[in-house]
């Protein structure tokens, strides 16, 4: 039989250890099989655990077994990051539509609140604005004015028609000081027009203005003197700097509205015509126009 050695075999689940000689191959499983018929099990149920690599034991198999198992967990878990960060971008693009909708949903009372505060009329002082004029003469019917505004026309000089307390004015020209006016009093006498220097002055005015409005027309005001100073020096003045104010009106109504459009049309009219212009008299047409749209009414 040979050299006697043992052998672990599992029968049924459970190990058993049977001894063997070792003898030639063609004996040793004739041994093996009368030992499995012994035994009464069937070869597919048995498994060998002698430390041969070779021979397929529990682990390997538990492995294959769970194999897909694995397989499929990790292939779920791709899949659940994957639907995640999807559902994660859907959630935020909605959350950004919804932002969206609340910025233009219509205000609630409270916010309106808080607008009509903020878009409360103030009183707003104006105070007297005053220069020296050139008056033609002072009538207290419309046609004999305008008769003299012909007049000074037709010798070349531009002049206005300026109402105050049921009396019809005639100015020609505008300085902010009394010796400006001197050689312009000396041209106009010698084409036969009687002129003398006048001190005039718009009253002070208390206004009701939103602050938008308040602050454009206290540039205007500004303006209106730096022009005035230009004129003094005779340096002429700046139609850039008014166009410029224009631009950045704000959104007005009523008299004010109507006090920028005439306004724009004047200060357009002279940068289109800037060879003939008159700025004494231009400046002069400014000053009315603020009285009558803005202080009068």
């Amino acid at each position: 039989m040979g050299e006697k050695k043992s052998l672990t075999v599992k029968v049924a689940g459970k190990n058993k250890t049977l001894s063997c000689y070792k003898t030639s191959k063609k004996s040793a499983l004739n041994e093996q099989a009368a030992v499995l018929e012994e035994s009464n099990v069937d070869a597919e149920t048995l498994t060998f655990s002698n430390g041969d690599s070779s021979r397929p034991d529990d682990r390997s198999m538990s492995r294959k077994k769970y194999k897909p198992v694995i397989l499929s967990v990790l292939s779920a878990a791709v899949i659940g990051v994957f639907l995640g960060f999807i559902m994660l971008n859907v959630i935020v693009d909605l959350n950004n539509n919804q932002s969206e909708g609340d910025m233009n949903a219509p205000a609630s009372t409270a916010d309106i609140d808080d607008q009509a505060v903020t878009r409360e009329k103030t009183t707003a002082i104006f105070e007297s604005l005053h220069a020296y004029v050139l008056q033609g003469g002072v009538f207290s019917d419309k046609a004999n004015a305008n008769e003299m505004v012909d007049a000074f026309a037709k010798a070349g000089f531009s002049s206005i028609v300026w109402k105050r307390d049921e009396a019809y004015h005639v100015f020609i020209g505008i300085s902010g000081a009394k010796k400006q006016m001197e050689s312009q009093i000396e041209e106009l006498n010698d084409n036969g027009l009687d002129v003398y220097i006048k001190e005039w002055k718009t009253p002070e005015a208390e206004l009701q203005l939103y602050e938008k409005e308040y602050e454009w027309l206290v540039s205007i005001r500004d303006q209106w003197h730096t022009s005035l100073k230009s004129i003094n020096d005779q340096a002429g003045v700046s139609w850039g700097d008014w166009k410029t104010l224009l631009d950045n009106h704000p959104e007005t109504n009523g008299s004010l509205h109507e006090f920028y459009r005439q306004l724009e049309e004047l200060v357009t009219s002279i940068e289109e015509d800037a060879d003939t212009k008159d700025d004494r008299h231009a400046l002069l047409k400014i000053w009315h126009l603020f009285e009558k749209s803005v202080i009068d009414v």
